[in-house]
């Protein structure tokens, strides 16, 4: 097993945010920052959380109710670093930023379509999207 340290610094203690954020800060549910791609007149933002280091049991107990058998076995999973993950899946809006197109079948139909998730893409496409240097 990997021991934990009991001091774990905080993203944005320090009165920084990562170079890449463009607004940042902390509510009820943590450490937060956002980075813009996109035109300047018409930035696309992503708010990213800050998942400190930590450990959580994977999989599902085998008396689980209604429980595959692809569920298990449960396990400890430890994360020794903290790391950014996505608040919300990705919008058509940032995946048309970033790759130029959209993909998604369900889309045009109201205003606010392109905050919707990104659908219709393959494993592939996701590698391509991640690969992308961000400017």
């Amino acid at each position: 097993m990997v021991a934990l340290t009991a001091r774990v610094r905080h993203p944005l203690k320090d009165g920084r945010a990562p170079a890449w954020a463009v607004t940042w800060g902390e509510d009820r549910y943590g450490a937060f920052a956002a980075f813009a791609i996109g035109p300047p007149n018409k930035p696309v933002e992503q708010r990213m959380r800050w998942i400190p280091p930590g450990r959580f049991l994977m999989g599902s107990p085998e008396t689980e109710l209604g429980r595959s058998h692809d569920e298990g076995p449960q396990h400890e999973v430890i994360f020794t670093r903290g790391y950014w993950f996505g608040e919300t899946p990705v919008t058509q809006a940032l995946w048309v930023a970033v790759m130029g197109k959209n993909p998604s079948r369900f889309r045009r139909e109201r205003p606010d379509d392109l905050e919707r998730p990104v659908e219709q893409v393959s494993w592939d496409d996701c590698l391509a999207f991640i690969s992308r240097p961000y400017p």
